[in-house]
Parts: structure tokens; C-alpha cells; sequence
């Protein structure tokens, strides 16, 4: 039986240090130990985040993905349920769950998969970069702390932004009387190129100024169209919100993720497994988001060629 799963294409963007270096600089000291690492993020709520059966697998001759699923441990509480010969009914019920999402992040150009095992309750890329980030800084910490000034390891700087599709930016803005403001969030970039001569523009003035990150807000602009066409631009290189009204008075900001396209993706599993990572990734292979490799990630990832094919011929061990 096909089952239809929702899907978001992002920027897996990471950087080392003051120098900004790549992500791939570190992937045997920093990335992929941390993504097997069994670290888990518990939140105030005591729910727990965490990455499982993570593996290094070559989707395409000389191409490789680290995969794996993204698992979050929570206890539903029931207190009340509803039948048509009972009506309303109290309970006092706990119930442990484990929802999920299956994640591939591609070496050559850092952009990644996140697909829902449920539609709702699987975690989404919002907790995917929250977990990734607290993981990632904690094994540089415990690694730090056993070694001299020297030796130690830079912290990363990841970002990981979903990319925008203009038909989903124009649904988004379909409804919307006046945009009040769009928001631009900055930060270093991964081997990628901006293609908007005004984000290239705006990105140089933080490195004439040597800042990592930076905010940019542009008031009331009038252009719906012209909106629309900047924020898809974007490509998740930067991360834009828009503080947006409405007809009927309501007013709100319209966050990245929101610009993002779900994709739906027909499975025949009844759940997702690491074995479905192959059929995930030939649903979007010959996407234009997938098929994108900069000339300075080209560079990156054949420096490290090598040390990836070795790790992934070890089992990644």
C-alpha cells in the first residue's frame, strides 16, 4: 500500500571558526561523530531529540550522503476522549511515543532531506537544527576539554534554512493586505554563491565590517511580485521572516520554514526505514535545489574525497 509522506528540501550550512572553513574541514573530527555520537538534546519538557542508525552511504558513483533518522521520545498525555455512545469521557493516560523523520544531508553541496514519518507529529527541520546544533557543540566540548589551546577544535556555526518555492511564497502572501517589513538573517556561507546582485550587495558589507552574521530590514515594500522574487533568491542562503497584515485586521510574521515547499512523496513502505533512503533520494535526485554544486563546493568536496570514500569503505567507522 502507498503511503504519502510530506518532505523539505534545506541548506545544511556549517562553518568552522573565526576562518569560516567548510563543513567537509572537519567531517572526521566533528561531523560525523556527532551525528553518531548517541548525544541526545532534552528539552524543559523532557522531551528527547536524537539521531539513530545514522550511516555514510554513496547514493551515486563517487557521491556521498550521510543519512539517518531523527527520533523524538515524548509521553502523550490523555486526559479526556470522545465515542458516540459515551460522549465525553475522562482518562488519565500516559503514553510513550517515538515519532520520526528520515534526514539526508549530501556531502558535495550540503543540502539535505528531511521526510515525515507521520505529518504531524514527526519532528520537524526546526527541531532537526536545534538537535543538530546542541549535538555538534557538545562533541566539541567534550573533545576540547581533554586537549591543549592548540590542539583544540573550532566551534561550528551552522545554519540550516529551508529553501523557499515561489509558489509557496505566492500561496503565503495570496491573502496578505500589506507586507510591513522583511526581515534578512546573514551568516557565513558553505562554498555557496549568492545569485541576487542585493543579497551579494548586502552580504559584502558584513565582510568589509569582518562580522559573521548580520540582520537586514526593509520597510513597507509595495512590490508583491518583486517580494516574491527576492525572498526565492534566497535559496537558503539567508534566512528571511516577513511581518505581514491582513483584511480582516490580523497581522503576523510569516517565518522561513513557511516559504518552504512540502513536497509530497508517495512511498510503499508502511513506515520509513534507512532502507528507504535510496527510493527517498530518486524521488528528488534530478531536483534543480539537488542538482546545484558551487565551483568552491566542487573544490571542497574533492579535497576531502578521499577521507569520506575511506570512512565509507570502513563502515563508516
Amino acid at each position: 500500500m502507498a503511503n504519502k509522506r510530506e518532505m523539505v528540501i534545506a541548506n545544511f550550512n556549517c562553518t568552522y571558526g573565526d576562518d569560516n572553513l567548510p563543513m567537509l574541514e572537519y567531517f572526521d573530527e566533528i561531523l560525523y561523530p556527532a551525528f553518531t555520537s548517541n548525544i541526545k538534546r532534552v528539552t524543559e519538557d523532557k522531551d528527547e531529540y536524537f539521531f539513530e542508525q545514522v550511516r555514510l552511504i554513496e547514493y551515486m558513483e563517487n557521491e556521498f550522503a550521510i543519512t539517518g533518522l531523527f527520533i523524538k521520545r515524548t509521553i502523550i498525555e490523555v486526559k479526556s476522549g470522545y465515542d458516540d455512545d459515551n460522549g465525553l469521557t475522562h482518562k488519565d493516560i500516559n503514553i510513550p511515543t517515538a515519532p520520526y523523520s528520515l534526514f539526508v544531508i549530501f556531502l558535495n553541496n550540503h543540502r539535505m532531506l528531511l521526510i515525515k514519518n507521520q505529518r504531524r507529529e514527526s519532528p520537524d527541520i526546526r527541531s532537526f537544527s536545534a538537535t543538530a546544533k546542541t549535538i555538534i557543540n557538545q562533541v566539541v566540548k567534550k573533545y576540547n576539554k581533554e586537549r591543549s589551546k592548540e590542539e583544540k577544535l573550532p566551534y561550528p556555526f551552522l545554519n540550516i534554512a529551508s529553501i523557499p518555492s515561489k509558489e509557496t511564497i505566492e500561496s503565503q502572501l495570496e491573502n496578505v493586505k500589506n507586507i510591513n517589513s522583511i526581515t534578512l538573517r546573514f551568516y557565513p556561507l558553505n562554498g555557496d554563491v549568492d545569485t541576487s546582485a542585493v543579497l551579494m550587495h548586502l552580504r559584502s558589507q558584513l565582510d568589509i565590517l569582518k562580522s559573521k552574521t548580520g540582520n537586514t530590514v526593509i520597510n513597507s515594500p509595495k512590490d508583491k511580485k518583486e517580494v516574491i522574487d527576492f525572498i526565492e533568491d534566497t535559496k537558503g542562503n539567508a534566512i528571511p521572516s516577513l511581518k505581514v497584515s491582513y483584511n480582516n485586521g490580523d497581522s503576523r510574521t510569516i517565518k522561513s520554514d513557511e516559504f518552504a515547499e512540502k513536497i509530497n512523496v508517495v512511498l510503499n513502505e508502511e513506515n520509513l526505514s534507512i532502507e528507504s533512503t535510496t527510493e527517498v533520494i530518486n524521488k528528488v535526485i534530478n531536483r534543480k535545489e539537488i542538482q546545484e554544486v558551487s565551483e568552491d563546493n566542487k573544490v571542497i568536496y574533492l579535497d576531502k574525497f578521499q577521507s569520506i570514500k575511506n570512512k565509507w569503505k570502513d563502515g563508516g567507522k
